[in-house]
C-alpha cells in the first residue's frame, strides 16, 4: 500500500501535466469511500464522506479500535515529490488529536501531532485509584518508522494519573512525563517522576502486536507496601516493580 500510494503520487504528478482539466476534476472529486472501500486490512468504515483531498470516515475500526470520526485533507503539492502526505484529525468521546502525516515508499511519517487521550482507552483502569476519564497528553514533534522499524522519534507525554491514585493512599504522587524515542528499532516512551515520598521511572515500548512496560517505584514509606503489592508491584532489590505487556484490540 504505501508503495502504492508512492506511486499514484507519480501518476497524479503526470496527470497535471500531460492531460485536460476534466480528467484532472474526476481525480479530485475521488469519493473517500471508494478509497476506504479499497484499502482493506485492518480499516474498516461505517460511513465516508467528501473526497480524499478533504474527507470524513466515521466509525472507522482500526486494528480492532474503533474511532468515532477521523478526517483526512491531503497536501496536493506533495504529490510532486512522489509522497501521500496531509492533516489527519481524529476525535471521538475518548480521544481528540491531529498530525500533520506523510507516506513515501516504506517509509511513514508524523510530524506535529498533539493527542489527548483518556485512561480508560489505553486499558490500564484496573489499578485501584485510577480515573478512566483522565487524560494523558501527547505531543510528538516527529515520528519516523521505515518498514515499521523506528528510526526517528521525539515528543513528550504527561499524565497526572498518580496523583489521585496517591491521594487514596495518603501519599503525594509525582505527575508523569515521558519522553518519546526509538529502542531497539521500536517507538518507546521513557517515563519519571519524583517527589519526596516516592520517586518512578519506567519505559513503554510498541510494537506490531502491543505494548509492555517495565515500572519501577522506589520510596522509603514502608506503609505503602500492601498498596504497591495492591497495585501488581513486586517488590525487588531496587525497590517495586511492575512489568506487563497489553496486545491491542482485535
Amino acid at each position: 500500500m504505501l508503495m502504492a500510494n508512492t506511486h499514484l503520487g507519480l501518476v497524479l504528478r503526470l496527470v497535471l501535466v500531460l492531460t485536460c482539466l476534466t480528467v484532472l476534476w474526476l481525480v479530485v472529486l475521488l469519493p473517500v469511500k471508494l478509497v476506504t472501500s479499497l484499502m482493506g486490512g485492518p480499516l474498516a468504515t461505517g460511513d465516508s464522506f467528501g473526497s480524499v483531498w478533504d474527507g470524513r470516515i466515521f466509525n472507522a475500526y482500526i486494528a480492532g479500535d474503533t474511532v468515532d470520526r477521523i478526517q483526512v485533507q491531503l497536501d496536493p503539492l506533495a504529490l510532486f515529490s512522489g509522497q501521500a502526505a496531509g492533516h489527519v484529525a481524529i476525535s471521538d468521546s475518548q480521544m481528540r488529536g491531529d498530525a500533520y502525516m506523510s507516506l513515501s515508499g516504506s517509509q511513514v511519517r508524523a510530524q506535529d501531532l498533539d493527542l489527548r487521550v483518556d485512561l480508560g482507552r489505553l486499558s490500564i483502569t484496573d489499578l485501584p485509584g485510577i480515573n478512566p476519564q483522565d487524560p494523558v497528553y501527547v505531543r510528538i514533534q516527529s515520528l519516523v518508522l521505515d518498514e515499521g522499524d523506528c528510526v526517528e522519534a521525539s515528543g513528550l507525554v504527561q499524565s497526572g494519573a498518580l496523583v489521585p491514585v496517591g491521594q487514596l493512599y495518603g501519599v503525594v504522587a509525582p505527575e508523569i512525563e515521558g519522553y518519546l524515542a526509538c529502542h531497539e528499532g521500536r517507538p518507546a516512551i521513557d517515563l519519571a517522576g519524583n517527589t519526596p515520598d516516592m520517586s518512578f521511572e519506567g519505559r513503554v515500548v510498541f510494537d506490531a502486536a502491543g505494548y509492555n512496560w517495565t515500572l519501577t517505584v522506589e520510596t522509603q514509606r514502608a506503609d505503602l507496601a500492601e498498596a504497591l503489592a495492591l497495585m501488581g508491584f513486586s517488590q525487588t532489590s531496587g525497590g517495586w516493580q511492575h512489568v506487563g505487556q497489553t496486545p491491542y484490540p482485535r
